[in-house]
């Protein structure tokens, strides 16, 4: 038996090439990603992630505000399980339009301008390499949760309910 010798381009890899690039070159193959568009995730419900939630600040969630102790079936307006209960039922569209007073101020939104949050946040997110797609979620008052929005799941990072984190003037 004759050995046999691969060719140089058995060994090669093939190039990489984004996915903007891909559709110009293949435009009938369709692409599919991790996470939906954002125009997309906007119909969906929300889910909730607590994996990231940080045990090591003054933003932990406490278990009384936390954990619901109402043995009803009604909501119970301080509790922060009952309240994200409650969101499930709306898409993240809606949830995203709701305002609040005469100002047309938004519950709930992206913040941007991660250089207005408190000084500990902000060293906390750079510490964890989070510079986009950080998200307010209000719940009452000046009670909020704040985490990271990627696609339709909330992955909960703190809890505040003193509006300390992302400091405004009422």
């Amino acid at each position: 038996m004759g050995s046999h010798k691969k060719g140089p381009h058995l060994n090669q890899k093939k190039p990489i090439i984004d996915a903007a690039a891909f559709s110009q070159i293949n435009p009938e193959k369709k692409i599919h990603t991790q996470f939906p568009n954002p125009v997309t995730y906007d119909n969906l419900n929300p889910a909730w992630s607590f994996k990231r939630m940080q045990q090591e600040t003054k933003w932990v969630f406490i278990s009384d505000e936390f954990l619901c102790h109402n043995d009803s079936s009604s909501i119970d307006p301080k509790c922060v399980l009952s309240k994200l209960a409650a969101f499930e039922s709306m898409t993240w569209r809606r949830i995203k339009q709701q305002t609040y007073g005469g100002k047309n101020k938004t519950n709930h939104h992206f913040i941007t301008d991660l250089s207005k949050l408190d000084k500990e946040a902000q060293q906390r997110l750079e510490k964890l390499q989070i510079n986009e797609n950080f998200f307010s979620l209000r719940l009452e008052g000046t009670v909020r949760i704040y985490g990271l929005l990627q696609s339709q799941v909330f992955e909960i990072l703190w809890y505040d309910n003193k509006h300390e984190i992302y400091p405004v003037e009422y």
